[in-house]
């Protein structure tokens, strides 16, 4: 059972079936469980820690309990090993474990591992050995440490730009939706504002404003600004974690692609992005296609820098849908069937080198079944399918189950990823000054299939 199941009693009749359901507990975690001599209580199991369950009162008693035991390191050490390089012997997709000799590997690295002494070199070298294999989605974890308590630095959802003419920190892009954003109620401040002072102290000189920030997410931050006549007025800033900064950054580069799509097409074409390749990525994928696809002539889809997941099937269904007739009720407009369907529309696939695993499987898919123009850069060749293995110390490791391959067979991990059709390198000082002739190259490749009708 996992937190938040019910821990139910059942009373059977004498057919054998059941006459009575009582729910004894909710929101608790039962590992295993056995009933004490008098049948008036459970002993539970519960994420290593052990609970008395009185059926009486239904009241729960943590019972504290240590057990002492030795473990020689050396012998763990040997064992973990051994799991991992004969687990990989039977299991790794490829026999052949990609032209390395496995045996040869384990030669060399056991010997190493008898040498190590702490933790970190024994991780260390069994990483180390599975690199050999020069594979993907592949590592060992050691045992989750304690959890240290941290205070996390704040952010405000803004850049701090240095003006050496004003000896201060200006105000440059404001993120939507962020902690100072909020705070000027989603107003856009009229020409520049400089930062001062932190909670009444001042910025001395050009030091970093971010030690003020030390230790403050999810704190109110006193933040005071001046604008151009020399006036300054005081922010109750609520400071975010310094990663729903990149976040909202991540959104405000989204949001600008779309944005840039629309316009270079004249609003004749929608553009869709996927971050990951989750659930919750493809639930989001459904939705705005329906919005983006409302009125345009065609579509972009953006897989860059997605890390990967398992949705490739749901999301190449969807592009692969034909539409095959409309309906429409009394006064509404026609409506096409299926509903979501893009074709005959005409698609293209924006990827890179950061496209990674189901990003890559997408776009192996999407270029098999010649869906449309692939435009940007190759995938970076990180596709494999893997399982996972808890080891003897409680550690766990990663194996590489399902290879990925073309319909020519030519493995799309060591073969080197998704070429594209047009390929559009973007360099980091385009990146830096707001370019982006990969998306450029997208609008021109669609436009171009449009015209071609």
């Amino acid at each position: 059972m996992k937190e938040g199941d019910e821990l139910c009693l059942l009373t059977f009749g004498p057919d054998n079936k059941v006459e009575k359901v009582e729910t004894l507990a909710s929101n608790i975690a039962v590992d295993s469980y056995c009933w004490d001599s008098q049948g008036e209580a459970l002993w539970i199991l519960s994420r290593g820690g052990l609970i008395r369950f009185n059926l009486g009162d239904r009241s729960r008693k943590p019972i504290p309990f240590s057990l002492p035991f030795e473990v020689e390191r050396k012998r763990e050490y040997r064992q973990v090993f051994r799991e991992v390089w004969r687990t990989l012997r039977d299991f790794y997709y490829d026999p052949t474990f990609h032209g390395t000799s496995w045996e040869k590997v384990r030669q060399e690295y056991e010997p190493l591992v008898e040498s190590s002494w702490t933790e970190e070199d024994f991780y260390l070298t069994l990483n180390e050995m599975l690199g050999a294999l020069n594979s993907s989605h592949l590592r060992v974890t050691a045992p989750s440490a304690p959890v240290v308590e941290e205070e996390n630095s704040g952010a405000m959802g803004a850049t701090l730009l240095w003006d050496s003419e004003k000896g201060l920190y200006r105000l440059g892009q404001i993120l939507k939706d962020g902690p100072l954003d909020k705070a000027l109620e989603g107003k856009a401040p009229e020409g520049s504002l400089w930062v001062v002072a932190f909670d009444g102290k001042p910025l001395v000189g050009n030091e970093d404003p971010e030690k003020h920030l030390l230790g403050r997410s999810e704190r109110r931050v006193l933040v005071t600004l001046r604008d151009g006549t020399g006036k300054e007025r005081v922010l109750a800033v609520k400071a975010g974690p310094v990663l729903q900064d990149l976040l909202l950054l991540y959104n405000d580069w989204e949001e600008g692609c779309r944005e840039r799509v629309h316009r270079l097409s004249e609003g004749r074409l929608g553009y869709l992005h996927m971050k990951n390749m989750g659930w919750d990525d493809w639930l989001r994928f459904s939705r705005e296609l329906e919005t983006e696809m409302e009125g345009r002539e065609g579509i972009i889809l953006d897989l860059r820098y997605n890390n990967g997941g398992n949705v490739h099937d749901q999301v190449l269904n969807t592009l692969i849908k034909r539409v095959y007739s409309t309906w429409k009720m009394r006064d509404y407009g026609m409506v096409t069937q299926p509903t979501y369907a893009i074709g005959p529309r005409p698609v293209t696939l924006l990827i890179n080198a950061a496209s990674l695993s189901d990003a890559e499987m997408t776009a192996n898919g999407f270029k098999e079944l010649k869906l449309g123009a692939l435009v940007g850069e190759t995938t970076y060749g990180w596709l494999i399918f893997t399982s996972g293995r808890s080891l003897l110390n409680g550690g766990f490791f990663r194996i590489p189950y399902w290879g990925c391959y073309t319909l020519s067979g030519q493995d799309l991990e060591t073969h080197g990823g998704v070429v594209p059709d047009y390929r559009v390198p973007l360099t980091p000082d385009q990146i830096v000054a707001g370019s982006d002739p990969q998306l450029e190259k997208a609008v021109e490749v669609t436009l171009a299939k449009l015209k071609g009708k």
